[in-house]
C-alpha cells in the first residue's frame, strides 16, 4: 500500500474539473472517499465497470478500477494500488466486494481478464456481467448483420470475430474520439505515482463509453419485441457474460496471448437459428453466409447418404465450397472430399470433378450461369 496524499488528490480532482469533460470525474484516493463512492454506485440498478493494469491477467497487477452508475453522470477512477486492496475489496468494510460479487448488473467490454485479475489476485468472483463484446455481436444477430452460428469449417477471416471498444463505438455512430493514451506498448504506466490528470481522465473514458455503447446498442432491439427475439437474445447473452468471466479466469494456466484477449473468435453461437422466429431479418449478404449455406445444405447431404429433389443441388454445392478455397480451411476440403467419395449419387464424371474442380471467375462468383446446366453441362 502506498502512503496516501490527499494533497496530491485534491489537485487531481480539480484539474480534471478543469478539463471540462462532458462527464464528472472523480480521483478516489483515499479511504473516506472510497466509502461516499461505494455508497453511491450502491444505489444504482446496474453501473459500467472497466479495470487498468500492467498487462491486466492474474498476475499483472490490477492498480484502477473505475465505475460509473448507468443513472448518473460521475464516473469514480478508484486507485487500488495506493487505496490497498484490503480496503477497495474488503470483506468486512464497506467496499465494492459484494457489488462485484453480486447479480446487480456490471455493464463491461471484455470481462475476461478483469475477472481473471480480480479473483487471483484479491478472491473477487465477478458476477452479473453484461459484456458489450457480446452484446454487440447479439444486435448484429437481430439485426441481420451477423450470422446466428459459426460454421467450424470456415477459414478464420469468414468467422464472426469480436470487435475492440473503437470498432463497437463506431459502429453505432458514437462520436468518441479516444483521448492520447498514456501508454502505447508499455502499461507500466498504470502502476507509476503519482498519477496525472490526463491518465485518470483517460481511465474514465473507458467507462463513459461502455455506458454509451450499452444505451445505443439496446436502443437497436426493442424490448417489447412482439416475436420474442428480444427475451432470446437477453438469455442468450446472459448465458454467454457467465462464460466469459470464467473464459480466462478457470484455466489452469493465465492466458497472456494478445490475439487471443483481444480478438479471440466465439466459439460457441451466441443464439442458434432454430430459436430464431421464421420473421427474423435475415439480411446479411457475404461470403461467408454463402459459404456457410453451401457447407450447411452439401455436408448434411452427403452425411445423411440421401438424394434431394435434385441430385445436382449437391453436387453444385460441394464444388462451389472446392472452388472457394480461399474460404474453407484444409479440414473442410478433406472432410467434404471423404464424404463426396461415399455419395451413391454422384456419377464418375462428378466424382473426377470433385477431385479436380475447375476454378470460378472471382469476379463472377455469383453469377446464375455457374448454377446452371449450360455451364456445368448433362451430370
Amino acid at each position: 500500500m502506498v502512503q496516501i496524499d490527499i494533497e496530491s488528490m485534491d489537485k487531481i480532482n480539480t484539474k480534471l474539473r478543469e478539463m471540462k469533460l462532458e462527464y464528472e470525474v472523480e480521483f478516489v484516493e483515499s479511504e473516506d472517499h472510497l466509502v461516499r463512492a461505494v455508497e453511491d454506485i450502491s444505489t444504482s440498478n446496474a453501473f459500467a465497470f472497466d479495470c487498468e493494469g500492467v498487462d491486466l491477467g492474474r498476475s499483472g497487477p490490477l492498480t484502477i478500477a473505475t465505475f460509473c452508475s448507468l443513472d448518473s453522470s460521475t464516473i469514480y477512477v478508484v486507485d487500488v494500488q495506493v487505496i490497498g486492496a484490503d480496503q477497495v475489496f474488503s470483506k468486512s468494510k464497506p467496499s465494492f466486494r459484494a457489488l462485484l460479487e453480486s447479480n446487480k448488473a456490471k455493464v463491461m467490454f471484455d470481462c475476461r481478464s478483469d475477472s481473471d485479475a480480480l479473483f487471483h489476485q484479491f478472491g473477487v468472483k465477478l458476477s452479473g456481467v453484461l459484456d458489450m463484446q457480446i452484446f454487440d455481436q447479439a444486435v448484429r444477430i437481430y439485426n441481420g448483420e451477423a450470422l446466428p452460428e459459426r460454421c467450424d469449417y470456415l477459414s478464420p477471416q469468414h468467422i464472426p470475430r469480436l470487435s475492440n471498444m473503437n470498432n463497437v463505438a463506431s459502429r453505432y455512430g458514437l462520436s468518441t474520439a479516444k483521448m492520447s493514451a498514456p501508454h502505447v506498448f508499455n502499461s507500466k504506466v498504470w502502476s507509476q505515482r503519482p498519477l496525472d490528470a490526463k491518465t485518470v481522465a483517460y481511465a474514465a473514458q473507458d467507462a463513459h463509453i461502455i455506458k454509451l455503447i450499452y444505451r445505443a446498442a439496446k436502443d437497436r432491439v426493442p424490448s417489447n419485441s412482439a416475436s420474442g427475439l428480444w427475451f432470446s437474445l437477453e438469455k442468450a447473452v446472459t448465458s454467454h457474460c457467465k462464460r466469459y468471466e470464467a473464459m480466462f479466469r478457470d484455466r489452469d494456466t493465465e492466458v497472456n496471448r494478445l490475439l487471443e484477449k483481444d480478438f479471440i473468435t466465439e466459439e460457441i453461437a451466441i443464439i442458434h437459428s432454430s430459436r430464431l422466429p421464421s420473421n427474423h431479418p435475415n439480411t446479411i449478404s457475404s461470403h461467408q453466409s454463402k459459404g456457410k449455406e453451401k457447407w450447411d445444405f452439401a455436408i448434411k447431404a452427403l452425411r445423411s447418404k440421401t438424394t434431394s429433389s435434385n441430385t445436382n443441388d449437391v453436387f453444385h454445392s460441394v464444388m462451389f465450397i472446392l472452388q472457394h478455397d480461399e474460404w474453407y480451411t484444409d479440414e473442410a476440403f478433406t472432410l467434404l472430399r471423404k464424404l463426396a467419395g461415399k455419395y451413391p449419387y454422384f456419377t464418375a464424371r462428378q466424382r473426377d470433378l470433385i477431385s479436380c474442380p475447375p476454378a470460378l471467375p472471382r469476379e463472377e462468383d455469383w453469377e446464375e450461369e455457374y448454377w446452371n446446366n449450360t455451364y456445368w453441362g448433362d451430370y
